[in-house]
């Protein structure tokens, strides 16, 4: 089934182009070159062995993950490293890591008639990646497609490196590590620990794990996933994974074996964890072995933001005397709206586009980063000049006061206010 271009979202395509970005369902039938970001299905959805409408251009992991996992056939699949320009169209694309998955990418689009947008996928900001995106720094930007998954101000969750200790920090509280083997054992309360993850994501927190000298479980599915990411292959080669459920506490699993994820609020599934324990439980009975002691206690850890309270206070619930326990860690892979600030903040777009969709709220709150925007403060400092005869202000000294113009923006109370702030597109025609 076909549909026409005016039937697809503004956040999927490219002004001036015939590309589509994180878009393969009912597809127009003028599609010159596809575009995916990274390998989460609400980005790929569409994609599978039937696929043959045209060429995807994406990452070398991404394109792994496609051939592999997604089952596309190589024939249509075109991997790019990041930081190299090439040509599709007469159109300059370069990749750059969007610091959101492995193989994740944002794109630079360059147009022959001199127009450039940058579509960001998911993504997370970090001051550190200004040295790694600095062909960016001399570009005008007319258009910045965002992640804005948590672009509300309610949601300022703190960096990865913070959560990712806490979540090692829960662990390391109750797990022992054996000094004469490689492997690790429970200590007497008999835990059990699971880790909710996408079928991509969330590696860093594996990392840190190992890097303590833990042992993971992986399922076979989740394991044909780790291979296909250039990174791990040390990490396999040293038996830092299993796929042996009776060698390791410690298990990646699926966000349905733990809770229930509603953007905002997090439902823990106690049932499901009960099921998770007599699974494992199953396991260590089959096998036997005295060296496994049955499991008596399961501790879930959920990496996400929508677990943020807006303070410092941990997301906890238990169950059974402490027998099951969920913590919600707003450990995150998308930028925080501070993050999102200060991204926009630094690239001066003439106009953001969001990617994600928002509440249906009536309510139309301005635009949180209008006075970001390129040429705002030209306007502003116009009208200023024209009303009170006043000089204009430099754009630096405008530059300046972004910083404490976040903080001084009044606070949005309802929670249903997630963003409806941003313009209508002017591409929409």
């Amino acid at each position: 089934m076909t549909q026409d271009w005016n039937n697809i979202p503004t956040s999927h395509q490219i002004p001036h182009t015939r590309f589509l970005v994180d878009y393969f369902i009912k597809l127009p039938t003028q599609v010159t070159a596809f575009f995916l970001t990274h390998w989460h299905y609400d980005h790929y959805r569409g994609l599978g062995p039937n696929f043959q409408q045209g060429l995807i251009y994406c990452s070398p992991i991404t394109a792994r993950l496609l051939e592999r996992i997604t089952l596309v056939d190589p024939q249509w699949i075109v991997a790019k490293h990041n930081n190299e320009p090439f040509l599709v169209e007469h159109v300059q694309v370069t990749f750059l890591d969007a610091n959101h998955c492995p193989g994740s990418v944002m794109i630079l689009f360059q147009t022959p008639e001199g127009s450039n947008y940058l579509h960001t996928g998911d993504m997370r900001y970090t001051p550190d990646l200004k040295e790694e995106w600095k062909i960016l720094n001399n570009i005008c930007l007319d258009a910045v497609y965002l992640d804005t998954t948590y672009c509300h101000r309610r949601y300022r969750f703190p960096c990865q490196e913070k959560t990712i200790q806490r979540i090692v920090d829960i662990i390391q509280n109750s797990i022992g590590r054996d000094s004469h083997s490689n492997e690790i054992h429970c200590t007497s309360r008999h835990t059990l620990y699971l880790i909710a993850t996408y079928g991509i994501g969330k590696e860093r927190i594996m990392d840190a794990l190992i890097q303590k000298g833990y042992r993971i479980y992986a399922s076979p599915d989740k394991w044909k996933v780790l291979q296909c990411l250039e990174y791990w292959d040390s990490c396999l080669l040293n038996d830092s994974f299993t796929t042996e459920p009776c060698a390791s506490p410690i298990w990646l699993v699926g966000w349905n074996r733990v809770a229930e994820n509603v953007p905002g609020r997090l439902l823990p599934n106690f049932e499901a964890l009960e099921d998770m324990l007599y699974m494992a439980n199953y396991y260590r009975n089959k096998v036997n072995s005295s060296q496994h002691g049955l499991l008596q206690r399961v501790v879930a850890c959920i990496p996400t933001g929508w677990t943020w309270q807006g303070n410092n206070r941990e997301y906890l619930q238990e169950k059974d005397h402490s027998r099951l326990s969920v913590y919600g860690i707003p450990y995150s892979e998308h930028s925080n709206y501070e993050e999102l600030y200060h991204f926009i903040a630094w690239l001066r777009p003439k106009q953001v586009i969001p990617t994600v969709s928002f509440s249906s709220s009536k309510r139309q709150p301005k635009h949180p980063f209008d006075h970001l925007l390129a040429g705002t403060q030209v306007k502003r400092a116009f009208l200023q000049k024209w009303l009170n005869n006043n000089p204009k202000e430099s754009c630096e000294d405008d530059d300046k006061q972004s910083t404490q113009q976040l903080h001084n923006q009044p606070k949005i109370a309802r929670k249903g206010d997630i963003l409806s702030y941003f313009k209508a597109s002017p591409f929409n025609s």
